[in-house]
């Protein structure tokens, strides 16, 4: 069977995204998995170890950091099941992690340590030192930069090493504000959210020059910054680490957008964003948190309720073209009347490939119908109800498994 190869607009740029969201809750030890097409939850995708902490993924497995049982979790993504578990020793409570294509970096909370995991064979082949309990990492060019807290000394000697990843030595250390947790690489720029010190220092967002590898700017946020993400057109999104706002600013001018006096609400400690849409992680304590999802315009889609104490949520990137073992060409398709008002009809270039299945997706990504065997959308929705006017996105698969996307206009 031929592979699929999409021919898309730019303005249906949203399917190469994530449609599956991932969030690690802490609290039931579980890796929840929510379909962001269909709204389903699944919130015992993965049983995971003692004290799961954080995780990343990509288009095949998923890599969780048990602090508990100081290993590495790895889960097949597509069906949750636990490959192997990479035992780091005694006392290192394994906290952050990171992605390259070979390698899988973790940071040790108590060893103070940075593991060095290579992917093709899940052992680890270095470790090196760095300051005191590092948390949150990022990397930018060849070079790794570590947060590293301290908090078992109250926060007295905060700094962010830089490791050379060739050499993979510790290149330089740069002091930071009290608690730098999370770490976030923007160009020319590493973004560090300093939490504070939960009593008398608020928390701030130190900005670090690459080139320089010094500390550029201070944005003084206030409130307990948490976790950060950045949107395509430049917004970082900040959590707060006690749920009660986002806070936002500017990546380009650091001008602040939403402050702890101004917050985005409902708030959230976790916030992640790709290409369409962007994700609030909160909740209270001893009860089962919330996701709220929302398009880049800050309207709120959905929302989800998850495991106890969820911590860490990610996007599953999806599989790019160049991952494809084949890719074909597909045949032209031509679509009339469009802008239509009660129904479109399609029809493809070529006769051998006759329409094998049609789906339609609104402006925002969410599946809106599905037609097999036929040429014709009627324009109305799964329950057979008439759509609104609007712009439809539609993707069409042939009887070779070409596929193609095609914009509609429906009127009134």
């Amino acid at each position: 069977m031929k592979k699929t190869m999409l021919f898309l607009l730019l303005t249906l740029s949203f399917l190469l995204n994530a449609s599956v969201l991932y969030v690690l809750n802490s609290g039931s030890e579980t890796l929840s998995r929510i379909d962001l097409e269909t709204g389903e939850v699944d919130n015992a995708f993965a049983a995971l170890g003692y004290m799961p902490n954080r995780f990343v993924c990509n288009t095949q497995y998923i890599y969780v950091a048990n602090s508990g049982d100081n290993s590495i979790q790895k889960i097949e993504s597509r069906t949750g099941v636990t490959l192997t578990n990479i035992f780091l020793g005694l006392t290192v409570n394994p906290y952050d992690l990171i992605l390259t294509e070979n390698y899988l970096y973790v940071s040790g909370g108590f060893s103070n340590q940075i593991y060095k995991i290579e992917l093709a064979t899940d052992t680890v082949v270095d470790q090196i030192t760095v300051g005191n309990n590092p948390a949150g990492m990022a990397i930018s060019g060849n070079k790794l930069y570590v947060g590293n807290t301290d908090y078992m000394t109250n926060y007295n000697n905060c700094s962010v090493s830089v490791i050379d990843l060739e050499a993979y030595e510790v290149i330089a250390t740069i002091p930071t504000a009290a608690n730098p947790q999370y770490l976030l690489a923007s160009g020319d720029q590493v973004h560090v959210s300093c939490t504070g010190d939960w009593i008398d220092l608020m928390g701030s967002i130190q900005i670090i020059s690459v080139i320089t590898d010094t500390i550029i700017h201070t944005i003084e946020m206030g409130g307990y910054c948490n976790d950060l993400t950045i949107t395509p057109a430049g917004i970082i999104y900040v959590g707060d680490a006690q749920n009660t706002g986002v806070y936002a600013y500017n990546a380009a001018d650091w001008n602040i957008l939403y402050s702890p006096a101004n917050p985005f609400l409902p708030g959230g400690s976790v916030i992640v964003a790709d290409n369409t849409n962007l994700a609030v992680l909160g909740g209270e304590w001893g009860q089962n948190f919330t996701v709220n999802l929302y398009d880049l315009d800050e309207t709120l889609i959905d929302n989800y309720l998850v495991g106890l104490y969820a911590i860490d949520m990610k996007f599953q990137p999806r599989q790019s073209s160049t991952e494809e073992n084949y890719i074909t060409e597909a045949p032209e398709i031509f679509t009339y009347p469009n802008p239509f008002c009660d129904s479109v009809n399609f029809k493809t270039s070529d006769s051998r490939n006759q329409i094998e299945s049609l789906k339609i997706y609104d402006i925002r990504g969410r599946l809106i119908n599905e037609i097999i065997n036929t040429n014709v959308w009627n324009g109305k929705n799964r329950s057979g109800l008439p759509v609104p006017s609007g712009i439809y996105l539609s993707i069409l698969e042939t009887e070779d498994n070409v596929s193609t996307a095609i914009r509609l206009i429906k009127m009134k």
